[in-house]
């Protein structure tokens, strides 16, 4: 069982206020703090419950009543205590019409709405230019194991020379949840490319083609202020014609081979995709982020190892 983060505390602060006899569900959770994509999030901070007697995590099901996991007895064990607190079930689940509480009665602070209007903030910061003289780009990719990461950092020549890599290990302060990437992996980041020269930042993540457009290559870039790339492996929004990507009528980025370039700071779409073409030499990705990917979880497994994990 791993140390809690922010995120997990909000959790079970909110688990807390659950009263014996009622359930609520991961989903109802996650609308509390402000988002329903949390959901899976709100269950990985449930498995680190310090005190499953005094925070009833049992008392989160699944939002059609489903008992869902419980890392303290099992399923068959979850199930005996919420009988015994009065709950009744139809075919094996919850009756959710007589049990439940909803996001509306759990007190909890609307932390995902903070964070995209931080993103929204943000993207009124962008620049849309296009670099000069692009003669090195720093790749940058960030492993993950239980509470702790890697960020590594890679810094490559438009002849493929490795001029200078740099890792940073660190806690996950916040969980993975699906638009808001950046806000768990901007540590890791600042911290790998800190002192390192280069003209421009590749990540394994998006720029423009975001709900918010500001994915993690915009919000990098803006954080460091520097031109940005994002060249991600799949496609978070939009539709693909011919090539280009379209989110909400406008021209956001590319589909090169299986990957997906987008602008992020100080970039326009068309430079994305020629900047990011110098520095591809084969492979899915441009040759930073696949060199920086692999450093990260060499560097991975050298601390789990020194950890005795």
């Amino acid at each position: 069982m791993g140390a809690l983060n922010y995120f997990d505390r909000l959790v079970l602060d909110v688990v807390s206020q659950i009263p014996e006899g009622m359930v609520t569900t991961y989903g109802e959770i996650a609308k509390a703090l402000g988002d329903i994509r949390a959901a899976r999030a709100v269950g990985e901070s449930l498995k680190k419950n310090p005190k499953p007697v005094e925070i009833p995590c049992h008392r989160v099901v699944m939002s059609d009543g489903s008992l869902g996991g419980y890392a303290f007895g099992g399923a068959e064990k979850k199930k005996e205590i919420l009988a015994e607190e009065g709950i009744t079930f139809k075919n094996g689940k919850v009756d959710l019409s007589k049990h439940l509480v909803t996001h509306e009665d759990l007190k909890a602070p609307k932390i995902f709405e903070r964070m995209r209007e931080a993103q929204n903030r943000m993207r009124e910061k962008i620049i849309v230019g296009e670099p000069k003289n692009v003669d090195t780009a720093v790749g940058v990719d960030v492993s993950y194991w239980a509470d702790f990461g890697v960020g590594a950092a890679v810094v490559v020549d438009t002849h493929g020379r490795v001029l200078e890599t740099q890792t940073w290990v660190g806690d996950a302060l916040f969980p993975y949840v699906p638009t808001y990437l950046a806000f768990r992996e901007m540590p890791f980041v600042w911290n790998a490319v800190k002192d390192l020269e280069y003209d421009v930042l590749l990540t394994d993540g998006h720029g423009w083609i975001h709900p918010r457009r500001m994915g993690e290559a915009a919000h990098f870039g803006v954080v460091l202020d520097v031109p940005s790339i994002g060249v991600a492996k799949s496609r978070l929004v939009g539709r693909e014609e011919e090539g280009k990507i379209w989110v909400n009528g406008k021209h956001m980025g590319w589909k090169v081979g299986s990957a997906y370039v987008s602008p992020g700071h100080r970039m326009t779409t068309d430079a994305a995709l020629r900047i990011a073409k110098m520095f591809w030499k084969g492979g899915k990705q441009p040759l930073p982020l696949l060199l920086a990917h692999k450093t990260a979880v060499a560097k991975m497994r050298e601390e789990r190892e020194r950890r005795g994990l």
